[in-house]
This record gives structure tokens, C-alpha cells and sequence, in this order.
């Protein structure tokens, strides 16, 4: 059997590649998933509320092994900063310009 978290990997992955910082993050497991099954992942989102200097977004999300039935369900709400939509390249003229360039992450990682 997968850890659920593993699972949970899959949603989160694709709020990583829309540059998403979330803010609040529920998962429901719904039944297991076993080593070598295929997973599948679709996000919708809820809601996109532009704010200043950033969008609010509300995402739902299901996740469905190889015969359709359900493995996990949930939901998050969070940000996409301007900076963040426009690209890391440190091309940005909205970038401020004491860095030299973006950091590697904007989100605090434990060591």
C-alpha cells in the first residue's frame, strides 16, 4: 500500500507548476492505493479573486486510480503572487532591485 501523503503528492504537484503558495490545504482519503496502480489528478478551480499584487485562488481536486474510482479527494486555497505569474528569471523589471536575481524558494524549507 502507498502512503496517503504520497498520494497527496500528485494535487500538490500541480499547484507547484502554477507557482501556488497555499495557504490552507484539506485532503480526504477515500480508499487505498497500491503499488503500481496509475493515478490520475484533476484540479478545478473555485474560485480567482485578483487582488493587489496577487490572485486568490480556490482549488478542488479528485483523484482517481486506473478503474475510475476514487482515492482522494480535496481542496486548497492560496496565491499566485504578480512576481510569481510573470516568471523567476530575474528579468522582471518588477523585481526588486536590490536582488540580483530571485531566490531559489520563496517558501521557508526546514533543513
Amino acid at each position: 500500500m502507498v502512503h496517503g501523503l504520497l498520494t497527496a503528492t500528485i494535487p500538490t504537484k500541480l499547484g507547484g507548476d502554477l507557482n501556488f503558495l497555499a495557504r490552507e490545504m484539506y485532503f480526504e482519503f477515500i480508499r487505498p492505493v497500491w503499488v503500481g496502480e496509475i493515478i490520475r489528478c484533476e484540479a478545478t478551480l473555485s474560485s480567482v479573486v485578483p487582488e493587489q499584487g496577487r490572485t486568490a485562488l480556490s482549488i478542488s481536486m479528485t483523484c482517481r486510480n486506473q478503474h475510475g474510482k476514487e482515492v482522494l479527494r480535496g481542496h486548497t486555497s492560496g496565491v499566485i503572487l504578480d512576481v510569481l505569474k510573470q516568471g523567476l528569471s530575474g528579468q522582471n523589471e518588477d523585481w526588486p532591485p536590490h536582488l540580483a536575481h530571485p531566490p531559489d524558494c520563496l517558501i521557508p524549507v526546514a533543513h
